[in-house]
């Protein structure tokens, strides 16, 4: 639905439409191309539906994401993003940063489910464990052995990264690069099982211990 503040510029608009005709078309209020303007370019801006507690990073403004409900695998909602045109060099991505909590010092796992079409880039599911004040990458995953490329059916993903005792903050999402669609749905999180190995690499090694855990090379080989 379109917000109150663009309805409120379409009626504006309408207004000074008709007080346009009332008087001359010639004395038309000055604002009223740049009101036009705005409830147009508003309208068609809340047309798409970026999900609650996300953020759209799209730099050149190439893609749009939108909800589509009742499009994902299981039935429920799932988030598309597409190219608006073909193109070569268009990135975009979805993300959320939240805090670590019990997955401090834990071996974490990201999985969700997505499923592309026309893809002539490639697609994937990220996430990076930050340590902030000052802010520093420890860990990342961003499937580079699994990613989306063309058309694939529903498939789910699964991101494994070990969380040091000093991380802070988590940031996830999705990329889309190039042109094509992508859908996605049922990201979750929960702790990893012992079977389940990293599939992420390493940023920062401080939180690995420098001291060996016993005698080493003591023949100088």
């Amino acid at each position: 639905m379109l917000n109150t503040y663009v309805w409120s510029q379409y009626v504006l608009v309408f207004a000074d439409f008709r007080y346009s005709f009332k008087t001359s078309a010639l004395k038309m209020k000055k604002h009223y191309p740049i009101r036009l303007a705005l409830a147009i370019s508003c309208g068609f801006l809340a047309a798409f539906e970026i999900p609650n507690g996300w953020i759209l990073n799209d730099p050149k403004n190439q893609y749009r994401a939108d909800i589509e409900a009742g499009s994902g695998r299981d039935g429920k909602n799932a988030v598309t993003i597409q190219s608006k045109r073909k193109n070569k060099d268009g990135i975009c991505t979805l993300l959320q940063k939240s805090e670590l909590g019990k997955y401090q010092g834990k071996r974490m796992k990201m999985t969700g489910w997505m499923k592309s079409e026309n893809v002539s880039g490639f697609a994937y599911f990220w996430l990076r464990i930050d340590k902030d004040c000052p802010q520093k990458g420890l860990r990342f995953d961003n499937m580079k052995d699994k990613i989306v490329k063309g058309t694939t059916a529903w498939t789910q993903y699964s991101l494994v990264v070990d969380v040091p005792a000093k991380a802070t903050s988590a940031t996830y999402g999705v990329l889309l690069k190039n042109s094509g669609q992508i859908w996605f749905n049922s990201i979750h999180f929960e702790l990893a099982q012992e079977s389940d190995k990293t599939t992420g690499i390493v940023l920062d090694n401080d939180s690995v211990s420098k001291i060996p855990t016993e005698p080493m090379n003591s023949n100088f080989e």
